[in-house]
């Protein structure tokens, strides 16, 4: 009789640790510039408002893989395991992209009230620049810390 109820015992036991354990969600959309274990994992508790991670760009997304996973949960000592290596979650930042052309538009306008000619080409160094802003975010650019030289048509923005 005795062996029955230290199984008994021992099964509510492992029923409750798996109930305190946090659960991988299958997916993560921030629209904050961190991500917190809450949003990570469910049944977090009371680290559920912990930070664990910055959050990708606007309109950006990165997947975590079990590994990095099993390494921060441990460290934060949440109650997680991988069940196997193909784990993961994906997080995802909702924002718009803000291409080449509209920063050129807006390049253009500016130069102009700086006194380049209403034709001038643009040409950037490196890459084309690209702007990932949140989906709250008022439209339009603001050029700032505009410099423009006349006589060499350079300039910094």
């Amino acid at each position: 009789m005795r062996i029955p109820s230290l199984l008994l015992a021992a099964a509510i036991a492992a029923t409750a640790a798996a109930a305190d354990a946090a659960t991988l969600r299958p997916s993560a959309t921030v629209d904050a510039d961190v991500v917190r274990v809450g949003d990570i994992f469910e049944d977090a508790g009371h680290l559920a408002e912990a930070v664990i991670a910055p959050a990708p760009r606007p309109g950006r997304r990165y997947v975590l893989d079990a590994n990095w996973l099993a390494d921060n949960a441990r460290a934060m000592g949440i109650d997680w395991r991988p069940s196997s290596r193909f784990d993961r979650i994906v997080v995802d930042r909702p924002g718009r992209i803000v291409g080449r052309e509209a920063i050129s538009e807006a390049l253009r306008d500016a130069l102009r009230l700086e006194g380049a000619p209403a034709g001038a080409g643009i040409e950037y160094a490196g890459r084309a620049p690209e702007l990932s802003v949140p989906l709250q975010a008022p439209p339009g650019l603001d050029i700032q810390s505009l410099s423009y030289d006349r006589a060499t048509g350079r300039f910094s923005a």
